[in-house]
C-alpha cells in the first residue's frame, strides 16, 4: 500500500513538472560531456523529518548508444535528515534523453553514512568514594553527575534510484527520483526525492 502511495505522487509531480514545462515552453535538456550539473531537494522515507540532500552530477560521455539519447554521470551526494543522520556519496547515473527537454536515469550510489546518537554515561565509582568520609559516620555524599557525550556510527551506504529531469530553461530543470529500497539505515536514499537542477 505504501508503494503504491509513493507511485501515485510520483506520477502526480511528474505530471505537474510537464505541464509546468510547457507552460514555460521548455529548454533544450541534453547533457554534453565535459558538463557539470548541481542540484537540491528533500525527500522522506520511514521518517517525518525529511532529509535534504545536495547532489553534483559531471557528465563524462555522451551521444552514447546507436540513437545517441544516452550519457553517463559521475558525482557526488551529500544527505543530511536532521542533525543525527549523514550521507557522503560517490554517485554514478546512465540517463536517457527522450524529448528536448525530458529525461530519465537509473542512479547508483555508495558511501559512507554516519548516525549520531547523544548517550548518558554515568560514572562507576565505588560507593565509598562517593562519600567525603566514612560512611557508617555519616560522611557528606558527594555529588557524581552524569555525563552526555556524542557518539559517531559509521556505516556503508548503498542505494539506487529511478529518476526523472524536466528543463524549463537551458539551465533550470526540476528532478525527481524514487528508490524503492528498504527502510534500513543502509539504504541511504527517500523514498520519494523532489528537488531543483542546475546546469552549468
Amino acid at each position: 500500500m505504501k508503494k503504491l502511495l509513493y507511485s501515485l505522487v510520483f506520477a502526480v509531480i511528474l505530471g505537474v513538472s510537464v505541464m509546468c514545462g510547457r507552460a514555460y515552453a521548455g529548454g533544450d535538456g541534453k547533457l554534453s560531456a565535459g558538463q557539470h550539473m548541481v542540484g537540491a531537494g528533500f525527500g522522506l522515507k520511514i521518517t517525518i523529518l525529511p532529509q535534504g540532500s545536495l547532489i553534483y552530477d559531471y557528465v563524462v560521455m555522451s551521444d552514447l548508444f546507436k540513437r545517441r539519447i544516452a550519457s553517463w554521470t559521475i558525482g557526488g551526494y551529500f544527505g543530511m535528515r536532521g542533525l543525527t543522520s549523514y550521507h557522503f556519496n560517490v554517485r554514478t547515473a546512465l540517463r536517457f534523453q527522450l524529448t528536448r527537454s525530458f529525461e530519465m536515469y537509473v542512479n547508483l550510489q555508495s558511501g559512507l553514512g554516519l548516525f549520531l546518537m547523544k548517550q548518558t554515561v554515568y560514572p562507576t565509582e565505588n560507593l565509598s568514594s562517593t562519600y567525603g568520609g566514612s560512611y557508617w559516620g555519616g560522611g557528606t555524599p558527594k555529588t557524581v553527575e552524569p555525563e552526555t557525550k556524542t557518539v559517531v556510527t559509521p556505516y556503508f551506504d548503498i542505494d539506487y534510484a529511478i529518476g526523472m529531469r524536466y528543463s524549463f530553461t537551458p539551465h533550470w530543470g526540476m528532478y525527481c527520483e524514487m528508490s524503492p529500497g528498504f527502510p534500513l539505515p543502509n539504504f541511504c536514499l527517500p523514498y520519494l526525492s523532489l528537488g531543483v537542477a542546475y546546469r552549468i
